[in-house]
């Protein structure tokens, strides 16, 4: 009996450090689809139309909070979904790598430094956290699956989505604030 408690949920609990340990790897690597992302090569229409379209979605987006919690809460969810969640946060960060690169064409700065900036600014630091813990945790409920854990690995799913939830509530009120300041 006692065998079979500890293979269910492995001690420590949601806060035990085995967890953790591909949240560093899957971080790295959703930066890395940014940075192709943003160094692909655009053709200088297909960049202005990319970047056009973006400022048009982003002006109906940055109205509230909420527009912007809804729509980064979207993303990190569809990035928990198991095994494909890490895939699309891939693709999302990809794409948003273009988008980066798109506006560097328009405003005639260098890829690189957007993304750098993306990376090291306080609500860059909060999304690309939430959304690594996301994709971390469609990994974990693979692995769990296959362990058949599903049950305590819910639980973690559960606190995961909380986790993430506060860091991108917190993001956006953190955007739309500087946002007003930068553009009142």
């Amino acid at each position: 009996m006692e065998e079979k408690q500890s293979q269910a949920a492995p001690r420590g609990g949601y806060f035990a450090g085995w967890r953790w340990v591909p949240l560093p790897a899957v971080f790295a690597g959703l930066a890395l689809s940014m940075v192709i992302g943003a160094t692909s090569t655009l053709d200088p229409k297909e960049a202005a139309q990319i970047y056009e379209e973006f400022r048009g979605f982003v002006v109906g987006l940055t109205a509230s909070p909420l527009g912007i919690f809804q729509n980064n809460f979207m993303i990190a969810l569809l990035m928990s979904i198991p095994v494909a969640g890490a895939f699309l946060g891939a693709g999302i960060m990809y794409n948003s790598g273009v988008i980066l690169s798109a506006a560097s064409i328009a405003q005639r700065v260098d890829p690189m430094m957007l993304v750098l900036s993306t990376l090291i600014w306080p609500v860059g630091i909060m999304e690309m956290l939430a959304y690594s813990l996301a994709s971390t945790q469609s990994l974990l409920l693979a692995y769990a699956g296959y362990k058949r854990m599903l049950r305590s690995e819910a639980r973690n799913l559960a606190v995961t989505v909380a986790v993430v939830a506060v860091l991108l509530a917190a993001s956006s009120v953190i955007e739309f604030t500087l946002l007003r300041v930068i553009r009142p």
